[in-house]
């Protein structure tokens, strides 16, 4: 698909690019050597699921935060371990600030159940510091159509990850 057409579809709010990290990698364009042709992966139903969730929950499910503009709809159960049911029911879903959404991405938080947080030991006191983690964060409220979905990432979190030792290691960069 042209990245023009991917681009407006998106502006449309009918489809959301995949994540850079899921993204096939650039193809040189002979074109120049500052242009790169690109295959563009949409996930089709993500602004829908974004949408659901920000009407549901208001704010940052952590912090509260309610400024829509850097909250991140982040899947619990990643969006390419889902089946097409669960990539769109919002309890496979968090709001989050980008700093806990991308630390949640990569598996160096969870969640337990009781909505208290959980750190990878990756990160060290400085790194907890400076990403502002104390330790005492909790998601606002658990509904226990969540808890499943909680269940399996905090498996992946503590086994270092989704899926095979390569995949692991492309989410621990």
């Amino acid at each position: 698909m042209k990245p023009e057409l991917a681009s407006a579809l998106e502006r449309l709010g009918w489809v959301e690019v995949a994540d850079a990290d899921e993204r096939p990698r650039n193809v040189p364009s002979e074109a120049s050597g500052t242009e790169r042709d690109a295959t563009v992966a949409l996930r089709v139903g993500q602004n829908v699921f974004r949408s659901q969730l920000l009407q549901a929950r208001r704010g940052c499910d952590v912090s509260g935060c309610r400024n829509t503009e850097v909250l991140s709809a982040s899947h619990i159960v990643p969006w390419s371990r889902s089946n097409p049911k669960e990539r769109v029911d919002i309890s496979n879903g968090l709001l989050l600030i980008p700093n806990l959404d991308r630390l949640f991405d990569r598996r160096l938080i969870s969640f337990q159940d009781s909505g208290q947080i959980l750190i990878c030991p990756k990160l060290d006191l400085a790194a907890r510091k400076a990403l502002g983690l104390t330790g005492e964060e909790k998601l606002q409220s658990v509904a226990p159509r969540m808890r499943r979905f909680l269940a399996r990432h905090r498996r992946a979190f503590r086994q270092g990850g989704w899926g095979t030792p390569a995949r692991r290691a492309r989410f621990s960069r």
